[in-house]
C-alpha cells in the first residue's frame, strides 16, 4: 500500500497551531498592514453582531447564560445552562441578552438570528426564542420544528447554521436595542444580523459591525 498523509487516527502525535507573524505597516511597498475585521460603513443599513458581543445580560428562573468559544461559524455562541433546565413560559421573566446597533436612515427592519443546529428535544412545535427591538412587544419565533425532515436537517448540519427571521416596525435613524430571550435551554445563538434594506446575500453573512 501507498499512504499519503496520515496513516492512522492518532496522527499527528502533537497538536500545534501554526505561528502568526504580524508585519508593521508603513509606506514601504513591501510592508503589510494587518487590518481588523471589516465593518459596515455608516451609510450601510445593516449590522452584524456576534452573540457574545451583548450590551447587557440577565439570568432568570435558575437559568444562566454561558459563552461557548468558537462554536459558531464566525465566533463564539451564547446558550443557557443547565441544559436540563425548564422551559420559560413567562416571556417577561425569560433570560435576556440585549444588543445595541445603529441605523443611519429610516428603515424597515428584518432581523436574522443564526443558531447552531439543534434537535427539537421536546418533540413539540419546536424550540423558541422571543425578540423585540426597543419597546415593541416581543415576537415568539420557532427555530427547529422541521428537524424531522431529512432534507432540511441535512442542510442545517451541512451549513452548521439555522437561520430564522422576524420583521420589525420601521426604525428611525440612531441607536436601537435588540432584546433577545431564549425560552428554553439547548439552543445556541451564534449571531444576529439586522437588515435595513442594504444587506447582500452571502454564505457567512456580513462581517461583524463594531
Amino acid at each position: 500500500q501507498t499512504h499519503i498523509g496520515y496513516t492512522y487516527w492518532q496522527q499527528p502525535e502533537k497538536q500545534k497551531l501554526p505561528s502568526l507573524q504580524y508585519l508593521p505597516g508603513g509606506s514601504d511597498s513591501n510592508s503589510t498592514t494587518i487590518i481588523p475585521a471589516s465593518t459596515s460603513s455608516l451609510g450601510n443599513r445593516f449590522a452584524a453582531i456576534e452573540a457574545d458581543k451583548y450590551k447587557k445580560l440577565s439570568n432568570h428562573s435558575g437559568l444562566f447564560w454561558k459563552r461557548i468559544p468558537d462554536i459558531g461559524r464566525t465566533g463564539a455562541g451564547m446558550t443557557l445552562f443547565p441544559v436540563t433546565g425548564p422551559k420559560c413560559n413567562d416571556v417577561q421573566n425569560a433570560p435576556e441578552l440585549s444588543y445595541q446597533f445603529r441605523m443611519p436612515a429610516t428603515s424597515d427592519i428584518t432581523l436574522y438570528a443564526y443558531f447552531s443546529p439543534t434537535l427539537n428535544l421536546y418533540h413539540n412545535e419546536g424550540m423558541q426564542y422571543a425578540v423585540s427591538i426597543d419597546a415593541e412587544e416581543p415576537q415568539i419565533i420557532t427555530v427547529n420544528k422541521d428537524d424531522a425532515r431529512p432534507a432540511i436537517w441535512g442542510k442545517w448540519v451541512a451549513n452548521n447554521i439555522i437561520v430564522t427571521s422576524s420583521k420589525h416596525p420601521t426604525l428611525a435613524p440612531g441607536e436601537h436595542t435588540i432584546h433577545f430571550k431564549l425560552l428554553q435551554p439547548a439552543l445556541v445563538l451564534q449571531r444576529l444580523v439586522v437588515d435595513g434594506g442594504d444587506l447582500k446575500e452571502s454564505y457567512l453573512g456580513p462581517p461583524s459591525t463594531h
